[in-house]
């Protein structure tokens, strides 16, 4: 099962929109763009690549702190030229 949360000025609740989480292991994955919308398929352009971090999470409602560092803008690829 893929959870998720909406991530606005660094911030998310997964009671207000998204899907939590049951409780126990898990890997989180966070994706950065930069919300600057030309398609409103696609939440912008990506800002660092793709960041993992393993957790184990409680089942009672929690506060997680995340972080993501900056080496994660290295290595990022940004596409150019028309989107198809």
């Amino acid at each position: 099962m893929q959870d998720f949360a909406i991530i606005k000025d660094g911030a998310f609740d997964t009671r207000k929109a998204g899907q939590g989480h049951t409780g126990g292991a898990i890997v989180i994955r966070i994706e950065g763009f930069d919300g600057k919308l030309d398609d409103p398929k696609f939440p912008g352009t990506p800002i660092f690549v793709p960041h993992q971090i393993a957790r184990d999470l409680p089942k009672e409602p929690t506060t997680q702190i995340f972080d993501v560092p900056a080496s994660a803008a290295t290595g990022l690829v940004i596409p150019t030229g028309p989107k198809s």
